[in-house]
């Protein structure tokens, strides 16, 4: 799958919430500010294991 349409999500491993990002940048961002602000959540960046939906 390219990466434009890959689904991607933070994963925060402690709670185990996941939070959508609209791109890979994105989702590496929010990983990285998650972490700063609760390091026991180890977020990471991970493909969505569900398929895109195209919304129509």
């Amino acid at each position: 799958m390219p990466e434009d349409t890959e689904m991607l999500y933070v994963h925060a491993q402690g709670p185990d919430d996941l939070y959508a990002a609209a791109s890979k940048g994105e989702a590496e961002d929010l990983a990285f500010r998650l972490n700063e602000q609760v390091p026991m959540a180890k977020c990471i960046v991970v493909s969505s294991p569900w398929l895109q939906c195209s919304g129509e």
